[in-house]
């Protein structure tokens, strides 16, 4: 199960964070999130979770996994006959 509790935060803490402190910021916004998950969820379903995972957001050392996904989707679309065509600015 997945859920998008949070993101608005995620996304706002993460638009002009420096690599070095992605760590300090995920920190403080994975306590932020684990508290609103608490707050928003009843205890009685949150007790049955075994274990809740934030995901952090893509590094921008790491876009190449985006390129290679779209590269991949690409080639798949191309056996049914569908040109996918993207500008590199996509990937951002």
């Amino acid at each position: 199960m997945t859920s998008n509790l949070g993101l608005e935060l995620i996304i706002d803490q993460m638009k002009n964070v420096e690599n070095q402190e992605i760590d300090k910021v995920m920190a403080k916004v994975k306590s932020f999130v684990f508290q609103l998950l608490k707050n928003t969820i009843l205890p009685e379903f949150l007790n049955r979770i075994d274990r809740t995972i934030l995901f952090e957001p893509i590094k921008r050392s790491n876009i190449n996994i985006v390129t290679l996904n779209l590269d991949l989707l690409k080639k798949q679309l191309k056996k049914i006959n569908i040109e996918l065509k993207y500008a590199p600015k996509a990937a951002d």
